[in-house]
């Protein structure tokens, strides 16, 4: 998302020139060393937040996951899958999915 916003300095650099413009991030919170999944990767099932784990066959199996904090993108997950899990990704839905 892009928000126009305007930020007031409160020292003074000669490179900055009146009407330039930024890019910046803003992080609201952040987890070191987190595990992170796709957010498309996640279902809520009976009130329960789930992932399909894929196996080594290709198969798959629900698994209830803890989340944390989310970018909206990617998710951090707090129990529930460890590194190397994979998981399946729901299709997306929308103008021009197959939904």
């Amino acid at each position: 998302m892009a928000f126009p916003v305007t930020i007031c300095l409160s020292t003074t650099d000669e490179r900055l020139r009146i009407g330039m413009s930024a890019n910046v991030s803003i992080v609201l919170a952040s987890v070191d060393d987190a595990l992170v999944i796709p957010a498309q990767a996640i279902r809520t099932v009976n009130g329960r937040n789930v992932v399909d784990v894929v196996a080594d066959d290709d198969s798959t199996r629900e698994v209830e996951v803890t989340l944390g904090i989310s970018s909206g993108t990617r998710t951090e997950v707090r129990s529930g899958l460890a590194e190397g899990d994979r998981v399946a990704l729901r299709p997306a839905s929308g103008p021009g999915s197959a939904d």
